[in-house]
């Protein structure tokens, strides 16, 4: 190896250690994008949320098992009768595994879910359709009814888009919040022997709005809809069966780790 080359070699060893740097030492930027998983901390994860869920509830089960796999377990041990709930940016299961969510339900379980979007299956069989409109900088929630579960307005920003139901079952549905124009986003449906609880806005549950305002009395509201049974809160939807246990994705995830495996 000449002496140039030993040089460029030298020169690019050290931009990359000075790249590595400072990356490793620039401050992170806030990080927005959603998950609804208990393990980020973040503004639109919910750790904060899921810690908080002990006030409300007396056992607090997390799952990274599909609905199917849960449902047929709760089953084979016959279990009492517990709360699901699941948020995220949809909710989609197949048709087996929202059958077999169903049957729980109708026996006793209860059914948590909020969503910006709702499978054709769900949406077929609750009789939901859904709309959004877009671009609005402050999107107003409030508790609806005679004796609403919370007085007051909740105000939400910062991409909050104001997504509301346009087709419910008023047979066996219940509007227990609406937005600024009073259109539905919270709703509560009798099931057999249980009840399930769909929400239109599921940013609402994130650790940004839980330390906003009060805006945490909307989503303890929501929440206190679902008797106080044992909950099974939902991280396979969100992060799959593994979730952050996988090493590379936490490798990834951390700049100096990252680095050092390009290296």
């Amino acid at each position: 190896m000449t002496r140039r080359e030993k040089w460029t070699v030298g020169l690019v060893i050290v931009l990359i250690g000075v790249l590595g740097w400072m990356e490793a030492t620039a401050p992170e930027p806030v990080d927005w994008s959603p998950s609804w998983s208990r393990y980020h901390d973040k503004p639109y994860g919910a750790s904060l949320v899921h810690e908080r869920l002990t006030d409300l509830f007396p056992v607090v089960h997390t799952t990274h098992r599909s609905i199917y796999e849960n449902v047929d377990a709760l089953n084979d041990t016959a279990a009492p009768p517990m709360a699901h709930v699941l948020l995220g940016a949809q909710f989609s299961p197949d048709q087996v595994a929202w059958n077999a969510l169903l049957d729980r339900v109708s026996a006793g379980d209860q059914l948590f879910v909020a969503a910006a979007w709702l499978g054709d299956e769900v949406a077929d069989t609750l009789g939901l359709d859904m709309d959004v409109e877009l671009g609005a900088e402050e999107v107003d929630l409030r508790f609806m009814g005679r004796s609403p579960i919370a007085q007051g307005t909740f105000t939400y920003d910062r991409h909050f888009d104001d997504r509301y139901f346009t087709r419910y079952d008023t047979s066996r549905t219940r509007v227990l919040a609406v937005d600024g124009a009073s259109r539905p986003v919270l709703l509560q449906l009798r099931w057999g022997e249980g009840r399930i609880v769909v929400c239109s806005v599921p940013l609402a549950f994130t650790n940004h709005h839980l330390l906003k305002g009060g805006n945490a009395r909307f989503m303890a509201g929501a929440l206190s809809l679902l008797s106080p049974l044992p909950v099974l809160w939902d991280e396979h939807y969100k992060l799959g069966r593994q979730g952050d246990s996988s090493p590379m994705r936490y490798i990834l995830s951390q700049p100096p780790l990252r680095w050092a495996w390009y290296l």
